[in-house]
């Protein structure tokens, strides 16, 4: 089988003079002479030394600085949940920030293991002699593996920091949720404290109303089981408020006070939200395992070599201290007529391509619901404050009504229980409204990352 051209042969004979070389001197450092006999075993070098030097590891792309770029933008007119955003930060490393990482490394790793591979053995025979050998091989052709091994490692990053992007959106999203539930409970419970004091004005102007020969005495009782169940309220309030509040200030490490805003988002938003990016890099994770398939099916041509003392270890190329060769190999059996699982990763990439347009659709699918669901939600709120205006103005009148005896107890209770409802019902639409601008922003991808992550 032909595989090189003329250069090509060039190329292998002065990679076999060098490696030889190599060898070479290695070997005069073995050949030695030591107080014992023997030489000593001959390190690594070290990886300066095969680098040229401290290397930078590329953690964040070209694509995925222009998300962290966009989350930047978002933030710009959305400082107070900036400051949640890097409150979350703050709490330490995610951990798909250290997968990240990982794979920048291993990128690194396959260019290194261009250079020729070193591996240092030793071992004492039956006869008690010491034996030292140093295997040295470098590739010379390798089918096309390196780089579909790049491209599946540049496949992974991307997918390690759309999966770094989503845990992030939704730490942030959590905390934002928390800082919101707190307001909503401060919000319910004032309602309660109103109402239950309206309660107690109303049982003493029904003692007042019982001294002057007007009503009976179970008014009383009924405003006070109906005071007793705004305190009940009052309490479970409470109660939310304080769970919120220490698990914002978990999420956090951060005291915030003050009602929330609503979330700006400027027209130009994220093209590929990042489980759509997610899919995508596994899409090409796909696209690569087929292509480092098709490459393992494909020779490998190395040159291989041994330097060391002792002639019996039989670890090495041969069982002679020194050799020199060059090798051709497969790393795939040959295929028994249809290759099943080639058909089997072609298979894995076509199910990928498939999740994307699935990824796509269900995204738009969401977010048109929570368009719809934000218009309802506005009309629900300008209603319900109309109608708190004139529920409270008919509360104040019926007071003063009741107290003059115009009204019965039966009409006081209904129109200030409607008075309650409606005031409750405005703070769970505002929550709406709130969260589900909060699901969009999560959605989109815009809470961040808004920072490279750092390398490790």
């Amino acid at each position: 089988m032909k595989i090189y051209k003329t250069n090509e042969r060039c190329r292998l004979r002065h990679l076999g003079l060098s490696c030889a070389a190599i060898l070479s001197a290695l070997g005069s450092g073995c050949a030695s002479n030591s107080e014992y006999g023997y030489a000593p075993v001959i390190p690594l070098p070290p990886i300066k030394a095969l680098g040229g030097g401290e290397e930078t590891v590329s953690i964040v792309s070209e694509p995925q600085q222009e998300t962290i770029e966009e989350s930047k933008s978002f933030y710009l007119d959305n400082a107070l949940y900036l400051d949640i955003a890097r409150g979350v930060a703050s709490k330490g490393a995610l951990s798909t920030e250290y997968a990240l990482s990982s794979n920048a490394f291993e990128l690194k790793a396959l260019q290194r293991s261009r250079f020729p591979q070193i591996t240092p053995s030793s071992n004492v025979n039956e006869d008690g002699d010491f034996i030292a050998r140093l295997f040295v091989e470098q590739v010379i052709f390798d089918g096309g593996r390196f780089r579909a091994g790049k491209r599946r490692i540049t496949a992974q990053q991307a997918a390690a920091f759309a999966e770094h992007a989503i845990e992030f959106n939704q730490k942030v999203s959590e905390a934002v949720d928390a800082f919101l539930r707190e307001y909503r409970a401060t919000a319910l419970l004032s309602i309660s404290k109103d109402i239950s004091a309206r309660y107690a004005d109303l049982r003493g102007m029904a003692g007042q109303r019982l001294r002057g020969g007007v009503g009976k005495k179970s008014e009383l009782g009924l405003f006070e089981v109906k005071k007793f169940e705004t305190e009940i309220e009052a309490t479970r309030d409470e109660s939310d408020k304080r769970t919120f509040r220490n698990r914002f200030e978990t999420l956090t490490g951060l005291t915030i006070s003050g009602a929330p805003l609503r979330f700006a988002f400027d027209a130009a938003v994220l093209d590929q939200p990042p489980s759509v990016n997610l899919a995508l890099a596994e899409q090409q994770l796909a696209d690569a395992d087929l292509g480092l398939e098709y490459a393992e099916r494909r020779p490998e041509v190395s040159l291989r070599g041994s330097a060391g003392v002792g002639t019996s270890f039989g670890l090495g190329f041969d069982d002679r201290a020194r050799s020199l060769s060059v090798g051709v190999e497969f790393s795939r059996p040959l295929a028994w007529g249809k290759d099943f699982d080639l058909e089997a990763i072609r298979s894995r990439k076509k199910a990928a391509r498939a999740r994307v347009d699935e990824q796509k659709r269900d995204i738009n699918l969401r977010l048109a619901e929570l368009t719809r669901q934000a218009i309802e939600f506005e009309l629900q709120l300008e209603q319900a404050e109309g109608l708190i205006v004139a529920a409270g103005k008919r509360a104040d009148e019926f007071q003063k009504q009741f107290l003059a005896g115009a009204v019965g107890i039966v009409e006081a209770v209904s129109v200030l229980e409607t008075y309650k409802q409606v005031r409750r019902q405005q703070v769970e639409i505002e929550y709406s409204i709130f969260s589900a601008e909060l699901e969009r922003a999560q959605i989109l991808g815009l809470l961040g990352p808004f920072e490279e992550p750092e390398p490790f």
